[in-house]
C-alpha cells in the first residue's frame, strides 16, 4: 500500500514543494496540470535544464505506507509554502 499526497500550487511554488516532499520521503513526485490546459507548441521542445510548466500545477509525492505520517507532510506544505489554512492538501491510500 501507497499514500499519495497532492496539493494544487501555482508554478512559482513547485520547486519548493517537489523538495520539501523529497526530503519528506517521497518516493516519487509527479507535476500535472491542474485544468487540462495544455503546453503551448512553443516549449514543446524546452532548453536543456528547463522544465516547462502550467500557471496551475498539481504536485504529488508517493510514499510508501509504513514510513507516512501524513498530518506532518500537509502541516509542513502548508507552513513551508506559506499556503492559506483552506489551501486543500489531498491525501490517497492506494492499494
Amino acid at each position: 500500500m501507497w499514500t499519495q499526497v497532492s496539493v494544487n500550487l501555482p508554478r512559482e511554488q513547485v520547486p519548493a514543494a517537489e523538495s520539501m516532499l523529497q526530503e519528506m520521503g517521497a518516493v516519487s513526485v509527479t507535476l500535472r496540470d491542474s485544468v487540462d490546459r495544455p503546453i503551448p507548441e512553443s516549449v514543446l521542445e524546452p532548453a536543456p535544464g528547463e522544465t516547462p510548466l502550467w500557471p496551475e500545477v498539481v504536485v504529488t509525492g508517493l510514499f510508501a505506507e509504513a514510513t507516512t505520517d501524513v498530518s506532518a507532510i500537509s502541516a509542513g506544505l502548508i507552513s513551508a509554502l506559506s499556503l492559506p489554512r483552506a489551501q486543500q492538501v489531498e491525501v490517497e491510500v492506494l492499494q
